[in-house]
């Protein structure tokens, strides 16, 4: 899952970033720009992956919030 999730991140970077080039910002813009949509999308791969592949209780109990809701539940 997270050589698919990085593999998509990265593709994504170039793309965005062939296509910010263009823009007059600063770079530390730029990048700040890039980071931000980076996570997002590497958060929706995640759970997407997660959905499709299929999950372990195990392995949703070691991400934080959701260790918080398991803890609450049980």
């Amino acid at each position: 899952m997270a050589t698919i999730m990085g593999l998509s991140v990265v593709v994504l970077n170039y793309g965005i970033g062939c296509f910010m080039e263009k823009w007059e910002i600063m770079e530390r813009v730029k990048s700040s720009i890039l980071v931000i949509i980076s996570l997002g999308v590497a958060i929706v791969v995640y759970f997407t992956l997660l959905l499709y592949i299929g999950y372990d209780k195990e392995e949703l109990k070691r991400i934080p919030i959701l260790s918080r809701i398991f803890r609450k539940l049980t």
